[in-house]
């Protein structure tokens, strides 16, 4: 029988492989000390890329095979796949959410609003002056002769108010608009936009724009026009709490405008220019407000007037050109320019006004004398200046029925 195989000696086998490049692996025992060459050789092995695992032999538990030069490509490629798969992740969350403000992170984890069903609409463009609409523009064509394009188109003017009102309307009516209506309509609707800053004491029909404008508080009469239409022929605010200016719209209503009594408020500023241009206009009462400036030349020229007040405002320029019109109106009777801080002559043009029965001159800054050719038409006359007041200290007056 042959001899049993010789036990294998690790020692030798070390031995064997002195200075030997090799493969296979080398044991290391703990604690081992090596020698310099082998040292050196096995430092070369032994580079970052070294994988230690542990050795098949059962005998011993604390012996390890370092494997040099040999990268575990699996694991490495598994990495690489694992690295590949989270930046994709977090490529893909950052150009879908993109840097959103409302984004918070917490703990690594990015929390954001889902996304709307249906995508926000784009910035529409700031307002432009130009009409919208061809009912717009047709509209605001007829309003042009009494107010400026810049004003119409200015939402917050009470002229730009009023003409959106006005195209409302006619939309939701789908009429064909009047001219006629439209003007006065907007006259009246402007006139209480720009006079109700502190609340009318009575606004009925006014606050709402009610399709009646003749039923609306304070026109006291409309006549009936050869159009079809009415016409607003007298206004009575007196005493309304109205504030604020006399807007020039109000000019709209010439055409058949007749009495006016906006007395006792807080109406401002300049009385319309216009006023003179009332062909129909036969009283008119401005008294006890607040208004500033010149009264408008030719007033007292306007044939059919026979009444007007314009006492107790804040009035100045001289009196005399009042009287000046050569169309001066032969049936004009009352005249009350008091307490106001008109200055110069006594107007001797009066003697134009045959009748005229009532001049009020007191509270004025006029000085001189009243001429004696006025006192002696008062005398001859049972209707001429029956009542006259100055104040007789600085315009000196024999013929005053009443001196300041």
């Amino acid at each position: 029988m042959s001899a049993p195989p010789a036990a294998f000696d690790e020692s030798d086998s070390l031995k064997s492989a002195k200075g030997v490049e090799t493969a296979e692996p080398v044991v290391v025992e703990p604690n081992a000390k090596v020698g310099s060459n082998k040292s050196a050789n096995l430092e070369q092995a032994l580079t970052p890329e070294l994988i230690i695992s542990p050795i098949e032999d059962t005998d011993s538990d604390s012996e390890y095979t370092y494997e040099p030069g040999i990268i575990n490509r699996k694991c490495c490629s598994w990495c690489c796949i694992i690295l590949a798969l989270i930046a994709a992740l977090i490529c893909a969350l950052y150009f879908t959410v993109g840097p959103d403000k409302n984004q918070e992170v917490a703990q690594g984890v990015v929390v954001t609003e889902a996304p709307t069903a249906v995508p926000t609409a784009a910035p529409t463009m700031a307002p432009t002056a130009a009409p919208t609409t061809q009912l717009f523009a047709d509209t605001m064509e007829l309003l042009l002769p009494y107010t400026a394009v810049q004003t119409l188109v200015d939402t917050e003017t009470p002229q730009g108010q009023a003409l959106r009102q006005l195209v409302s309307e006619l939309e939701a009516s789908g009429g064909d608009p009047n001219p006629h209506r439209i003007t006065q309509r907007y006259a009246l609707m402007t006139l209480y936009l720009s006079t109700s800053q502190d609340g009318w004491d009575t606004n009925i029909g006014w606050d709402e724009f009610r399709e009646d404008e003749c039923d609306w508080y304070g026109i006291k009469t409309c006549r009936f026009l050869d159009d079809g239409t009415f016409g607003v022929s007298n206004i009575e605010l007196d005493n309304n709490g109205l504030a604020g200016s006399l807007p020039s719209e109000i000019c709209a209503l010439a055409p058949n405008l007749e009495s006016l009594d906006m007395r006792g408020n807080a109406l401002v500023g300049d009385i319309p220019a216009c006023l003179k241009d009332f062909d129909k206009l036969a009283q008119v009462f401005l008294n006890n407000n607040q208004f500033s400036g010149e009264i408008p030349t030719g007033v007292l020229g306007i044939a059919s007037m026979t009444v007007i007040d314009l006492s107790q405002n804040d009035l100045e320029g001289p009196v005399s050109y009042l009287f000046g019109d050569d169309t001066a109106a032969t049936g004009l009777r009352t005249v009350s320019l008091n307490d106001n801080r008109l200055t110069g002559d006594f107007p001797t043009e009066a003697l134009l006004f045959p009748n005229l029965s009532t001049l009020r001159l007191h509270g004025l800054n006029m000085k001189g004398e009243v001429p004696e050719s006025v006192c002696d038409a008062q005398q001859q006359s049972s209707t001429f200046l029956t009542t006259l007041t100055a104040d007789c200290v600085e315009l000196f007056c024999t013929c005053c029925t009443a001196c300041f």
